[in-house]
């Protein structure tokens, strides 16, 4: 897939042609927009009935939404596409005019998903936005710079993505005065989607983005490099690159020091755009690495202990339903982000149902595993999540390390 073709996508079935259908299209639209991110560029909705086949895009952000039919059943031939989204654990979300007639409005792979009825839009419009990570809370990013060169464009930044709806992360915008400065960042690029690197000339002597770049070098955040004209250096790893010349800089005046010269605007759109796709990529990305890291390991203790087979299964909303021949069942769902106490209230709140392939009657859920990846945390993160594990075992929304996965399902 080409880069300039990731975007946020909707892929809708179910009555397409109805009045709820354009209504959630045009919020969502809307939403966009009041984020300053054109639809046009970064939003497809397809609506599908009865194809076999999709198209997914590997490296975009995809939801699925079905929207029921009133006093009409459902068709036979839905569930082809139905299964092969789910199959690649696309998220869902399902919206239903009567919940007694929920299951004639809604296809069989779908009814263990907790709906929405039609008339609450703004929950539908809420639910696919947090689905896409694109509530405010969801957008953030770090920018990374030598405050003597770059402090010009470092502002710029921040405030043009600040006003795209981003928590941005710069050091004399973010960091008090007195914080442990090496905690804060290291807490903040484990959380954000996009690292942006304003690359200068002198920041090879700057022991703070030498110390962000060892950093992010730990986790899969997408980096956007900045290049300033004078910089010949190619950095390994670095995922995106902007190359400036010294026409897509303001010019100075000799009034101004050199390092508070801005990118001219109409090339500072082009940027944004970019980091924006980026974002998108780097979302999908960092769960997927948590996931296939995840299977990998499941696969491999199926393997070495064919006595104690686990099947699995991709649930609604990314989860990964395991169970093993016990019946024992958990709900697991990755996270890009470092779990705390409130990400384990908010996966409470949330009803979990199993595919509707295992038996309700058999099977029971009486927990749920937020897996991470523990690679990189501090040391003070780390003992709070330790904190989190040993102190609260009895509730029904637990941490698990993903390094820890292989001792776990063997005492599960």
């Amino acid at each position: 897939m080409k880069k300039q073709d990731v975007y946020y996508r909707i892929i809708v079935g179910g009555d397409v042609g109805s009045p709820i259908y354009d209504k959630i299209v045009n919020e969502i639209t809307r939403e966009m927009n009041a984020l300053e991110l054109c639809p046009k560029d970064f939003l497809r909705v397809d609506t599908v009935q009865g194809t076999p086949g999709i198209d997914l895009p590997h490296d975009g952000c995809t939801v699925g939404l079905w929207i029921g039919t009133p006093d009409k059943k459902v068709g036979h031939e839905e569930p082809k596409w139905l299964d092969e989204l789910l199959g690649h654990g696309v998220p869902f979300l399902v919206v239903f005019h009567s919940q007694e007639n929920f299951r004639d409005e809604i296809p069989k792979p779908l009814h263990h998903i907790n709906g929405c009825p039609v008339h609450e839009t703004s929950r539908i419009v809420e639910t696919l936005l947090g689905l896409l990570h694109l509530l405010p809370s969801d957008r953030r990013a770090f920018i990374s710079y030598c405050r003597k060169e770059s402090v010009g464009v470092a502002r710029q930044l921040f405030e043009a993505l600040a006003h795209k709806g981003f928590n941005v992360y710069l050091d004399t915008a973010s960091t008090r005065p007195g914080v442990d400065f090496q905690k804060t960042i290291s807490s903040r690029l484990n959380e954000d989607d996009v690292f942006v690197l304003l690359d200068t000339p002198g920041i090879n002597d700057s022991r703070w983005v030498q110390e962000e770049i060892a950093w992010i070098n730990r986790f899969g955040t997408g980096v956007f490099r900045i290049i300033w004209p004078d910089v010949t250096d190619r950095r390994a790893g670095f995922e995106e690159p902007h190359e400036l010349d010294d026409e897509q800089l303001e010019q100075s005046d000799g009034t101004e020091p050199s390092e508070n010269r801005r990118i001219r605007e109409d090339i500072l759109e082009g940027i944004i755009k970019k980091i924006e796709r980026l974002r998108i990529r780097s979302i999908h990305l960092r769960r997927s690495q948590i996931v296939e890291n995840f299977l990998t390991v499941v696969n491999s203790h199926n393997k070495n202990l064919p006595g104690d087979v686990i099947e699995y299964r991709f649930g609604a909303f990314n989860d990964i339903w395991i169970k093993k021949r016990n019946n024992n069942t958990v709900c697991v769902r990755a996270s890009t982000r470092q779990p705390n106490a409130i990400h384990l209230h908010q996966a409470h709140k949330e009803e979990k149902r199993p595919p509707t392939q295992w038996s309700r009657k058999t099977v029971e859920c009486n927990i749920m595993k937020l897996l991470y990846d523990p690679t990189g945390y501090h040391a003070e993160h780390q003992e709070h999540l330790k904190w989190l594990h040993d102190h609260l075992r009895d509730l029904p929304v637990q941490t698990l390390r993903l390094n820890a996965v292989s001792d776990w399902l063997k005492e599960l």
